[in-house]
């Protein structure tokens, strides 16, 4: 499975997710020059940007390990930007991060969800 597939296949698992956890999603892969979001949901009246990284590969870590500062800082300004377009939706914001492990087969082995990352 090759790169784009499976982080395809992982962001339809997020959303999947995080519907049956009761969450409502805006929009996926909101993209502006300042930088992207994977997922924008909200839930419990909290706007919620959500990266999500998956892999098929223990080769560089877990994924969770590849949101770094840089990423956080990038999600924090592209998600201000969209506060901006979208300023009827709630005040409070937050980061939360999916990290999904694939099998070769692209079968989910595990989800974790951590929320309200922060730098």
């Amino acid at each position: 499975m090759d790169k784009k597939s499976e982080g395809n296949l992982g962001e339809n698992l997020a959303c999947s997710y995080l519907i049956r956890k009761d969450y409502r999603i805006f929009t996926r892969n909101f993209h502006s020059r300042l930088g992207e979001i994977d997922i924008i949901a909200q839930k419990n009246q909290r706007l919620i940007f959500i990266e999500v990284k998956t892999r098929s590969s223990d080769c560089f870590g877990e994924p969770q390990e590849a949101v770094d500062k840089r990423k956080l800082a990038s999600i924090i300004r592209t998600g201000h930007y969209f506060k901006l377009l979208n300023q009827k939706l709630p005040e409070a914001m937050q980061i939360d991060v999916i990290a999904i492990k694939l099998d070769s087969q692209g079968k989910l082995l595990n989800l974790k969800h951590f929320e309200n990352v922060s730098l």
